[in-house]
């Protein structure tokens, strides 16, 4: 598969699109198999040439935090797409978490019960390595 740019993307962020493959087995159906269809969905993110040597886990640590009502609010100033490995409020794991787009104030439902304290969270670096765990609170 070759993806080709086509078109202006933002020279100031990164953009993010879906990359959705479908593979189906072009066997002849024959008794007693077992065929599988196999889709698979991945993030396909465009970082500008004028940000080749940002860090996404130095960025994440711009990111601000807030509770409001049961929502866990997460504001980023950055330029790149921070997605998250884990985020932890008050001992508990919120479910769920994906990532947090540049500019964006995006939120995820908190736990029963947790209406802010101890903060923790992992990024997932654009290796797909987890980072160590960061911490604030809220």
């Amino acid at each position: 598969m070759r993806v080709i740019m086509s078109g202006n993307l933002p020279h100031d962020k990164e953009s993010m699109y879906w990359l959705r493959v479908k593979a189906i087995p072009s066997a002849p159906r024959e008794k007693n198999t077992l065929q599988i269809a196999v889709a698979t969905s991945i993030k396909l993110i465009y970082r500008p040439e004028a940000l080749k040597d940002i860090n996404v886990e130095k960025e994440s640590e711009k990111l601000t935090w807030r509770v409001s009502g049961n929502k866990l609010e997460i504001t980023n100033p950055t330029p790149c797409f921070i997605n998250f490995n884990e985020i932890i409020v008050a001992g508990k794991k919120l479910q769920n978490v994906s990532y947090s787009a540049p500019g964006v104030t995006t939120k995820f439902a908190l736990p029963a019960g947790v209406n802010g304290g101890n903060l923790q969270f992992s990024v997932i670096s654009d290796y797909g390595a987890v980072s160590s765990l960061h911490s604030t609170s809220v």
